[in-house]
């Protein structure tokens, strides 16, 4: 993928921030990724004036990522991104989160996080799996508008939010039998009645899951993707993606053993 947005020089070893400046985001790039998913990502977080960077998957694998506060895994396919991340890939993640690095993810990106499953390898991120895709939303590999809800609007990522909003899936998780004592759930698909979003920790890190795509400003042009222009969504979800950054900042520790 051709995709020159923000560049952050120099290379890290595994402490948290390394020689780099620090950035907010990093934002995936690499192999597996939606574009469209990632042109729309990059929009709302420069809308929020966060400081960002994007991160190719040879910088997950060499451990070249630590500058960022967070990473943020955009919508694509999890299977590929399983596969080019391989064990290393996905070790380096989760040493980055233990230590204190937050993880977003968005549709694919967070089908990445979850457990193991027969589909891919995941990075262990959350205690239970990431199932996809959720056929009685959309068979894989199509899409389409749902309904979720609030489950924790006093949540700090879902406060302030709408109750009940009208969102886009396109092949994300929903997240069974969370336990209740490790995993918060945010907001559950109204068609199946199943965790639609999610918030835990992971180690000293902060980890927030969208099973849906909230990067997607459906029916306008404001999120710069090229897709969506003919759908009809009257609500933004970009308040839950900047409400979910200032969570994870507020988690984030460059000094975590």
């Amino acid at each position: 993928m051709n995709l020159i947005i923000f560049s952050a020089a120099g290379c890290i070893d595994d402490e948290p921030s390394g020689g780099a400046a620090m950035v907010d985001v990093g934002v995936y790039v690499g192999a597996g990724v939606w574009e469209a998913s990632v042109k729309a990502a990059f929009s709302a977080l420069q809308s929020m004036n966060f400081s960002l960077d994007s991160i190719e998957t040879v910088e997950i694998l060499q451990g070249s990522f630590k500058h960022c506060r967070i990473l943020l895994v955009p919508g694509g396919d999890a299977r590929l991104y399983s596969e080019a991340l391989g064990t290393v890939g996905r070790d380096r993640i989760r040493h980055y989160a233990a230590r204190g690095g937050g993880y977003i993810g968005f549709g694919g990106g967070a089908a990445l996080a979850g457990a193991d499953s027969g589909a891919r390898l995941g990075l262990g991120l959350l205690t239970t799996s990431a199932r996809w895709p959720v056929d009685l939303i959309a068979v894989y590999p199509q899409w389409t508008m749902t309904a979720v809800y609030l489950r924790q609007p006093e949540h700090p990522v879902g406060r302030g939010f709408h109750p009940r909003f009208t969102t886009l899936y396109r092949w994300g998780p929903d997240f069974p039998n969370p336990d209740p004592a490790r995993v918060d759930v945010l907001s559950e698909y109204l068609v199946t009645g199943t965790p639609a979003a999610v918030a835990t920790e992971y180690g000293a890190g902060a980890v927030v899951l969208f099973g849906f795509q909230p990067e997607f400003e459906e029916g306008s042009a404001r999120d710069s993707s090229g897709f969506g222009g003919d759908l009809n969504d009257p609500e933004s979800e970009w308040p839950l993606i900047e409400n979910a950054v200032k969570y994870c900042l507020s988690a984030f520790r460059s000094d975590a053993p």
